[in-house]
């Protein structure tokens, strides 16, 4: 009964198994984020010069889980931002790093603003480095794209050094 239920649940989603193991397959534990933008020009430069965003990640990004019913669920409320969806991961041992060893209340700065580099401007921005960005999926016709700067095993033990 299972098997008939989840066959029916992958119908009703747009996600297909390939989609998925490319959003969910880690090597290490990571929180994964998507980002949504109607211009492939922008995903690729988001690839290549990193997430630029001001104010909060928040504002622009979602907290996604391995979760088809809560995938498809966030993806209904966000594909409206365009059909070329960023996957950005941050990996946990990063975010536990960073909670353990900054006190970011001090600095009134969330996790991602800290690993992140900030551009001096009249506005606050901060670019989210592209090691960090997976690539993007065309949700539409489901061709993914992998970005060659996204460096899963090299952000720990690297990116700790540029943060100490």
């Amino acid at each position: 009964m299972d098997f008939i239920m989840e066959n029916e649940l992958y119908r009703e989603s747009i996600f297909t198994n390939n989609m998925l193991s490319f959003i969910f397959e880690n090597a290490e534990p990571v929180k994964v984020y998507t980002h949504y933008t109607h211009q492939e020009s922008i995903a690729h430069l988001i690839m290549d010069e990193g997430f630029k965003y001001t104010e909060s990640f928040y504002k622009t990004t979602q907290n996604i889980q391995n979760d088809l019913i809560v995938l498809n669920y966030k993806h209904n409320l966000y594909e409206h931002y365009g059909e070329f969806m960023i996957i950005i991961c941050i990996p946990d041992e990063l975010i536990d790093f960073v909670k353990k060893t900054i006190n970011l209340s001090k600095l009134n700065l969330s996790i991602e603003d800290y690993i992140c580099e900030k551009q001096l401007s009249q506005e606050e921005t901060y670019i989210l480095p592209p090691l960090f960005v997976k690539g993007y999926i065309k949700y539409k016709t489901g061709e993914i794209i992998h970005n060659p700067k996204f460096r899963l095993n090299y952000i720990f033990n690297e990116y700790i050094k540029k943060l100490k």
